[in-house]
């Protein structure tokens, strides 16, 4: 029986188990404060290096450098994102930056399409023109990338998902530059300067990370196993995607094919072997949280027995199996402990709980390891016996009478008094017309004849005639008085 009951436990499957915390995403925030930070400090710097060629004239030149009109939209970009949440809710000074800065991108888009000069870059060269130095003005793509992100922003209040995706195109043209510089391609270098694309990878980032709580980001912002194993492979994939571009970089000459194809073999089996660790963990995890939690939901916490419910799941179990099991006759013994009320009344309820588990651990102790005893409800409980009959199982409800009377009691002003059980016994086989709810109910009504008839006592469940069991399972009919 303790095995039938062992393999419904490792059939069952929970769902919802345990909790998961968010410290990933605590930490983007963090992080994206600190990137939007850094940005308005570099920009800043480079704002007031032009107006003042004594400070660090050295840092960058006009090959490197970023424009001033660059600079300055950098510069709103992530005071905005400084001052902006994580939340919808509306702020006035943020939303005036990301419009400015975006009015600022089309301006200079329009100068390459539209105007025959450019007027606004040249109002930004007469303000800053202190120093002398006069950098490659804003390009297209540094123009497009900060339209797009500052268009991300905008739109984050009312289409958080579309304005997630705008973020992320507004990130390629800075992250090809990037690679560029990292594949060291003279072609790539004019996309933008590295002070500009070091900044766009900082506050587009920095924007990306305050998206945590969007359905995209969420899922990984947490402490699951899932969110560690995605994590994990994202940053091996970047790694290894970039590494292997670099060495086919280096050997583009030859054998370029065969490096890609054999970097992208090992780089799916690497990842699959990182991963791996991390699965067998989380199921690890997993089954032992649904053990504890079908313990926990099938073992009666004062006595130590199974309760009403694990009975229930072995009668599910049976039923399922009559027909595909050999055949086996089972006793059945409720037993209740006589004058209970009392007990508690007169010695208050710890009394009551120590004879509860009194009382169970002397029924656990004599009978076989193959028995199983419940504890059926209240002061109830239910034997089980395979391969017994009822003659078997009268045999047994004797023992355990003499044993708990002779063994249990509680005392009142100094006084013992015993505690005593009444016993309905009845029974069923497997290819009878009965089960074990039916027997069940059998063994209530011989219990109540127990009751009635003076308590302390054995009573045999009478012979039934052959009908349907109770409709409502386990549910206690009126006895059959006959």
């Amino acid at each position: 029986m303790y095995n039938k009951f062992e393999e419904i436990l490792r059939s069952r499957s929970l769902e919802n188990v345990g909790t998961v915390g968010f410290h990933p995403a605590i930490t983007a925030l963090k992080i994206h404060r600190v990137l939007a930070a850094i940005t308005l400090l570099i920009a800043a710097f480079m704002i007031w290096t032009h107006l003042d060629y004594r400070t660090n004239p050295f840092l960058y030149t006009e090959v490197n450098g970023t424009h001033t009109m660059t600079a300055t939209a950098l510069l709103g970009f992530s005071i905005a994102l400084f001052l902006g949440g994580v939340f919808h809710r509306p702020a006035p000074v943020p939303t005036a930056l990301y419009a400015l800065v975006l009015l600022l991108c089309v301006a200079r888009l329009m100068e390459f399409v539209v105007f025959l000069h450019e007027p606004v870059t040249h109002a930004f060269d007469l303000v800053f023109s202190n120093n002398g130095l006069t950098h490659v003005r804003m390009g297209g793509n540094t123009a497009i990338s900060l339209a797009l992100l500052s268009l991300g922003a905008l739109l984050r209040r009312w289409h958080a998902s579309v304005a997630f995706v705008v973020v992320i195109f507004g990130l390629i043209l800075p992250s090809v530059a990037a690679l560029g510089y990292s594949y060291r391609h003279a072609d790539l270098y004019d996309m933008m300067s590295p002070f500009t694309t070091a900044m766009l990878l900082m506050v587009g980032t920095s924007k990306l990370l305050v998206f945590v709580r969007s359905p995209f980001l969420r899922p990984f912002m947490t402490t699951s196993h899932w969110a560690v194993i995605a994590r994990r492979q994202i940053a091996f994939f970047v790694v290894g995607v970039w590494s292997m571009g670099y060495f086919i970089e280096i050997f583009a000459h030859v054998g370029a094919v065969e490096i890609l194809v054999g970097g992208v073999i090992w780089l799916f089996v690497g990842t699959f072997l990182l991963s791996g660790p991390v699965f067998e963990r989380s199921d690890h995890a997993r089954r032992q949280l649904e053990r504890e939690a079908m313990r926990a939901a099938t073992i009666d916490p004062l006595t130590g027995l199974l309760n009403r419910r694990a009975v229930q799941s072995i009668q599910v179990r049976s039923d399922a199996e009559r027909r595909t099991t050999p055949a086996s006759t089972f006793g059945v013994i409720l037993c209740d402990i006589d004058h209970f009320k009392s007990v508690n009344d007169t010695a208050g309820h710890e009394v009551g709980d120590a004879v509860l588990y009194e009382v169970a651990q002397c029924l656990r102790g004599h009978v076989r390891s193959s028995d199983l005893v419940a504890r059926w409800g209240g002061e109830e409980f239910v034997i089980i016996l395979p391969s017994a009959d009822v003659a078997g199982a009268m045999i047994v409800a004797e023992k355990l009478r003499k044993a708990v009377s002779s063994t249990v009691a509680w005392t009142h002003r100094g006084t013992a008094k015993p505690v005593t059980l009444s016993f309905g016994v009845s029974s069923y086989d497997e290819t009878g017309p009965y089960n074990l709810e039916a027997s069940i109910y059998d063994a209530d009504t011989a219990l109540y004849l127990a009751k009635t008839g003076g308590r302390n006592r054995v009573v045999q469940a009478k012979d039934r005639p052959v009908v349907a069991p109770p409709t409502q399972p386990f549910d206690r009919p009126a006895p059959l008085l006959h």
